[in-house]
């Protein structure tokens, strides 16, 4: 009986660490969609694109961001652009910081349907396009 519980063990061993890879799994989100430079994480069920302090020059690639994210952070950058024809396609994000870059101007900001909180401070805006906010 002894040689049997030696023999299990491993086996016990194996199916605890499956068990805890699908429970994880399950439990985080699927960073599949992460931009290379940034860090993408789930919590309390918020999915967040960390992007912030990582001498950025560009936003991120929208096609590398997943589409359900919920908080984007690209504060802290050197970010002197965003594109004009650049489409942000994030219906759930509700918070959008792309703030203390270097931008002088934003794009229309379309496709950020939920957006509750911008923040634009600590960059070169002089003025806003009146139709920046068109679709909020």
């Amino acid at each position: 009986c002894h040689f049997v519980m030696l023999a299990m063990s491993p086996l016990m061993v194996l199916f605890v660490f499956v068990a805890t890879m699908i429970f994880q799994a399950f439990s985080t989100w699927n960073y599949t969609r992460c931009p290379s430079q940034c860090n993408c994480f789930s919590s309390s069920n918020i999915l967040t694109v960390d992007c912030s302090f990582r001498n950025l020059i560009r936003f991120p690639d929208p096609e590398s961001i997943p589409a359900d994210v919920q908080v984007i952070n690209a504060s802290w950058n050197k970010i002197f652009e965003i594109p004009s024809d650049f489409k942000f396609w994030f219906p759930d994000a509700r918070i959008l910081d792309i703030s203390f870059n270097e931008l002088t101007r934003i794009p229309l900001l379309e496709g950020l349907d939920r957006l509750q909180i911008l923040d634009l401070s600590g960059n070169r805006l002089s003025s806003l396009p009146d139709d920046s906010f068109a679709s909020m």
